[in-house]
């Protein structure tokens, strides 16, 4: 049953998402929460992994026809992987400071 139910809400969000125009995401996270009653993490994350492999999917099969710019592709890759590490750094050193706080109020 929840095969099947987890098929459904994929197949209502795709539907509804390209109906109206939104990301899955506006669509499945409510679908995923509500209908298979997971966690608010758990929502997004099977959204970010279901976006991730039709995003790829979508981008080879555009790629196979020749109608992806790949150096416009790989500069916006950089940008977002450069903001990435930031982003990583920036959590470490955040945690870092927190375990050496021992108690200290903020």
């Amino acid at each position: 049953m929840t095969q099947a139910k987890t098929f459904g809400v994929g197949t209502a969000a795709g539907f509804l998402g390209s109906l109206i125009g939104l990301g899955g995401g506006f669509v499945a996270v409510p679908l995923l929460t509500g209908t298979l009653k997971l966690t608010q993490h758990q929502a997004h994350g099977t959204s970010l992994a279901a976006v991730t492999a039709t995003g790829t999917f979508g981008a080879l099969s555009y790629g196979s026809v020749g109608s992806v710019d790949v150096t416009a592709a790989m500069a916006i890759a950089c940008g977002v992987c450069l903001f990435l590490v930031r982003t990583i750094l920036r959590a470490a050193l955040q945690c870092i400071v927190q375990l050496n706080m021992q108690g200290q109020t903020v």
